[in-house]
This record gives structure tokens, sequence and C-alpha cells, in this order.
């Protein structure tokens, strides 16, 4: 089985699934040309499937959602010349 790293552009809201290969592993949250981005590793012949869900959210905001169980932290990245901040968390399915 051979694996290649994909990007996924996200939209800029709150709480969105993320679809991808099955058995995909995620690898970092960044910001590429003001967009937000995601890198996962995975197998490009594995059928397509709902992994999880990605939490994004600003510096300061309050969530009580990352309070519930498997939620990870996958990064943080700076849009608009660093004037915004924002953080990523992932919970697989």
């Amino acid at each position: 089985m051979t694996k290649t790293v994909w990007k996924k552009q996200l939209k800029l809201s709150d709480l969105q699934d993320v679809a991808a290969p099955r058995g995909a592993k995620l690898l970092a949250f960044r910001n590429q040309n003001e967009e937000p981005c995601i890198w996962f590793l995975c197998d490009p012949e594995a059928p397509n499937m709902i992994i999880g869900k990605l939490r994004i959210m600003g510096t300061g905001h309050m969530t009580d959602m990352l309070d519930e169980p498997g939620w990870n932290f996958v990064g943080t990245d700076l849009f608009h010349r660093g004037v915004l901040v924002l953080h990523a968390f992932f919970q697989s399915e």
C-alpha cells in the first residue's frame, strides 16, 4: 500500500466534518493563501469516508465542546498578517 500526503481546504467555520480516505492520519493545520487547510497521510486507493470532526476557534473563544473526550490539538496558525490566530482540534469517529 503506497501512501501520499493530501491537502484539504477547509471552510472558515467553527465545526465541520472531515472526509478523507479510510485510515488517513491528520498531520497539520495551516494557513495557505489565507485559507485554512489540513494535510493528512493516506492511501489514495482507500474508500472515502467521514473520519472525524474539526473544530476551529480563535484565541480567547470559549467552548465546552472540547471538554468532551477524544478532542486532540492539531495546530495553530496566523491569518490576515497575524491579526487572527486560529487553533484547530480534531475528534475522530
